[in-house]
């Protein structure tokens, strides 16, 4: 039985147990676990600190379950959020550490910002197969994971270097199995396969393992491909 995510602890261990089972090429499994987990409420306002760490629970979570584009949607709206908010709930947290003298607070919202904009990176590749109209999408999430991983162990942030750590690699799979990456560079008509299918209303972002089998080891990626598809 999964734990009640409503509560910070058990939000933070559904994600660690979703990231690892995308990470074991389960991810059809971690769809259908998610699709029944009610994902926390939102933290008070007036604690920033608290509020940024439940929006990225949320944000991660949402990226995995991927149920619709009320999901995909709320990733990038979600992160818009944090970013226009940031300097009102920002100052008054970060003044209060500094009462307090403690300089984790400061690192770890630097490592969560990151992670959020990891999130916007790889929800707009997920669904547009691009990042303004770049394809360097690893180079890109690398960069914020980096900086994130690098953050948490200056701040001595043990437990978000190693979720910082879980999703890079998880975040490395999941364009790994991403039907954009799957197909990419075949021809047009494939292309405009695509398009249509991640156009729905339930969209298919990512290939499950059989089917990544099929097109990349029996040679199905050929030039043929668009006269069956």
């Amino acid at each position: 039985m999964l734990p009640d995510s409503s509560a910070h602890g058990g939000a933070a261990e559904i994600l660690r147990v979703a990231c690892l089972g995308v990470l074991g090429d389960r991810g059809g499994d971690v769809h259908r676990i998610l699709a029944h987990v009610q994902l926390p409420a939102p933290a008070p306002a007036e604690n920033w600190g608290l509020r940024v760490e439940h929006a990225i629970q949320d944000i991660w979570l949402r990226l995995l379950r991927k149920q619709g584009w009320d999901d995909l949607d709320s990733v990038q709206s979600a992160v818009a959020r944090l970013r226009d908010r940031q300097h009102d709930g920002e100052a008054a947290f970060l003044a209060e550490a500094e009462r307090n003298r403690d300089v984790r607070p400061a690192w770890e919202l630097m490592c969560q910002y990151h992670l959020a904009k990891a999130a916007e990176i790889l929800g707009a590749y997920l669904t547009q197969g691009s990042v303004d109209d770049r394809f360097d999408v690893r180079q890109q999430i690398e960069a914020q994971f980096d900086r994130a991983i690098a953050t948490a162990a200056k701040g001595q942030l043990m437990e978000h270097e190693m979720r910082a750590r879980l999703l890079a690699r998880t975040a490395h799979t999941l364009i790994d199995n991403s039907i954009w990456t799957v197909t990419r560079a075949v021809n047009s008509r494939v292309t405009k396969f695509v398009q249509s299918v991640v156009a729905r209303k339930e969209p298919l972002l990512e290939m499950l393992p059989p089917q990544r089998r099929t097109l990349r080891e029996e040679g199905l990626l050929g030039s043929g491909i668009g006269q069956w598809w």
